[in-house]
């Protein structure tokens, strides 16, 4: 059935793993258009299932989508072979192959796109056999990009070695008394900084979830409709009925401030690639000078400065050499109070450590790698 084969490779495609190496090596806005592709066109597989024995090329259709389904997952798994260097014999054999990954983000791109051109024609096919989005309720809905549910990543203890001190200063200026005016704090830095990790550590802090009245966290990413922002807030503070999905810009505007005006908010927008995001959106957020704080994270210092002038950008430190050896010990042994590593392979996953260069996510990588393969 192509439901149960595309729900597993959205399953597989949301795992830590696969998240993690790709956006280390850049190709992780090829991943998450697939997620979002595959999430779409399963809302219309219920129906497809139930008329394709009565119609050969709804069919057809349904094939074409498992078999897309199925070369997205290929590619994914072939790139984290890739990654691990083909396969060589032996765990340190393997991660001796580590710098051979970053040639695997070229083929995995390069499949993606080969992909997406399969999956247009498969979207296209949609209104014209007729299908309709039946989505989790079993009711038939009008033709729309359904909105992804607001989901913020699960962050374990071990990934925030070294990151105390960052998460206990940007949760103070969450909750300063003494700035009332609506804020734009950015944690900046390079992909696999760990800005992520830190924003949702601070995001899920007791003071902070106690501090606001809403909270809401979106991932923007570099594609993006402010439309289908503004929709994703509005869904999060309050139930939206089915039709409201038809209005306009304007009107999600109009409701989303309306539904924060007078609130304490904090709006996290994680991993924001152009300052025109918050150009557009800021129109929709109320300033009532009570405190209400954004929280961005982007790679960008030129976002992060056009978001707020008076705000200074927070940029990530590289981890030191003690803090990195421990965060790819506890990946390397994970479910263990205490990390139980042989004394004579210390300098050996010290000198592991030093070659990630103290990045937090090529840390976690490689760290997992070793877990799985050992």
């Amino acid at each position: 059935m192509a439901e149960a084969v595309v729900t597993y490779v959205l399953r597989k495609i949301s795992e830590s793993v696969y998240q993690e190496a790709l956006s280390l090596y850049g190709a992780g806005d090829k991943v998450e258009w697939a997620k979002r592709e595959l999430e779409w066109v399963s809302a219309f597989l219920e129906d497809a299932d139930a008329k394709q024995n009565k119609n050969a090329r709804v069919k057809q259709w349904v094939k074409d989508v498992k078999e897309v389904a199925y070369m997205i997952e290929d590619a994914l798994d072939k790139f984290l072979v890739d990654m691990g260097g083909g396969r060589p014999k032996g765990v340190l054999g393997r991660v001796g192959h580590m710098p051979m990954a970053l040639a695997a983000r070229h083929k995995v791109s390069t499949q993606i796109d080969k992909i997406k051109v399969r999956m247009h024609e498969i979207k296209d096919n949609v209104t014209t056999f007729g299908l309709t989005s039946l989505g989790s309720s079993g009711r038939a809905s009008s033709f729309r990009q359904p909105v992804r549910p607001v989901v913020v990543p699960e962050i374990d203890k071990t990934q925030v070695i070294g990151f105390k001190d960052d998460i206990d200063n940007i949760c103070a200026q969450l909750i300063d008394h003494n700035v009332s005016r609506r804020s734009v704090i950015s944690i900046v830095g390079p992909g696999g900084r760990g800005k992520t990790t830190v924003a949702t550590k601070v995001y899920t802090s007791a003071g902070v979830e106690r501090h606001f009245d809403s909270r809401i966290w979106l991932t923007v990413s570099q594609e993006f409709k402010i439309i289908d922002i503004l929709k994703k807030m509005l869904d999060k503070l309050r139930e939206i009925n089915e039709n409201i999905y038809l209005m306009d810009e304007e009107f999600f505007i109009t409701e989303l401030h309306k539904s924060l005006s007078k609130k304490k908010y904090l709006i996290v927008l994680d991993d924001v690639w152009s300052s025109d995001l918050w150009t557009q959106l800021e129109v929709a957020l109320p300033e009532d000078h009570n405190g209400s704080r954004v929280l961005i994270t982007t790679r960008f210092f030129n976002v992060a400065e056009e978001s707020d002038t008076m705000s200074q950008p927070y940029e990530l430190r590289i981890l030191n050499e003690d803090e990195s050896q421990q965060l790819l010990l506890t990946k390397v042994f994970p479910n263990q109070f205490v990390t139980n590593c042989p004394d004579n392979l210390l300098p050996l996953t010290n000198l592991f450590a030093q070659k990630c260069g103290g990045w937090p996510l090529a840390l976690v990588v490689l760290g997992g790698i070793i877990n799985q393969r050992s």
